[in-house]
């Protein structure tokens, strides 16, 4: 148990001092949002129907960056070996750095979202909907970006990791577009939260002990 919070803390010392990252992913979100109804031209009514995607996709990028660093800094530090030995179960340990990493990276994102979602002309009754829809969304996207980051450690493949991510986070990201979308048929979003939800639990249950094996890999390995 100490070696889990020891964990805990230092994670959170070390996105602290990584201020600039959080930066960047917002920044990133902000200039997505801003310069693409530049690029579209005046069409207000375009720019409402496409503002759930455009949310999604942007959240989904922002996610992207850095993912490949999220294991390889422990490895090459030697951290990973001494968690490895200070038997804290690996897939605890992969839970506890992706969900601190959502909530450094993405949590930020999610605050400011309504007022993105009001800057492309989104109506103030959709916001819950489209909050809801992103959150479950980034949740999936940040395990199956953990589980892409940790299959791809060590081997000097990064590369690969775009090609490996996108099949991964589609489904989250097509769910999350019905659910936020959700004004124009109530029962349509109720079946997009469930399918949007049971896919959170499966991805849940299916990485961790994934990552687990592959980092013990990369453990052996280096």
């Amino acid at each position: 148990m100490s070696a889990f919070f020891a964990l805990i803390r230092r994670e959170i010392r070390l996105y602290a001092r990584g201020k600039a990252e959080m930066a960047t992913g917002l920044a990133f979100a902000f200039l997505f949002i801003t310069l693409f109804p530049l690029a579209l031209g005046p069409a207000p009514e375009i720019l409402k129907t496409l503002a759930p995607a455009l949310l999604s996709l942007a959240v989904l990028f922002t996610q992207f960056l850095g993912i490949e660093r999220l294991y390889a800094d422990d490895l090459e530090e030697g951290s990973l070996d001494l968690i490895t030995l200070s038997g804290l179960p690996l897939a605890v340990y992969a839970l506890c750095k992706t969900l601190l990493r959502w909530g450094a990276q993405t949590l930020p994102l999610l605050l400011v979202s309504p007022i993105l979602a009001i800057m492309l002309g989104t109506e103030f009754e959709a916001i819950p909907s489209i909050l809801a829809a992103l959150t479950l969304m980034s949740l999936c996207i940040a395990l199956a970006g953990a589980g892409g980051a940790a299959l791809v450690l060590g081997a000097r493949r990064g590369f690969l990791l775009p090609l490996l991510l996108v099949p991964l986070c589609a489904p989250a990201l097509i769910f999350c577009a019905s659910l936020a979308e959700s004004g124009l048929s109530a029962e349509a979003g109720k079946q997009a939260a469930l399918f949007l939800g049971a896919l959170f639990f499966l991805y849940l249950c299916l990485f961790p002990p994934l990552i687990a094996a592959a980092l013990r890999s990369a453990v052996e390995a280096s």
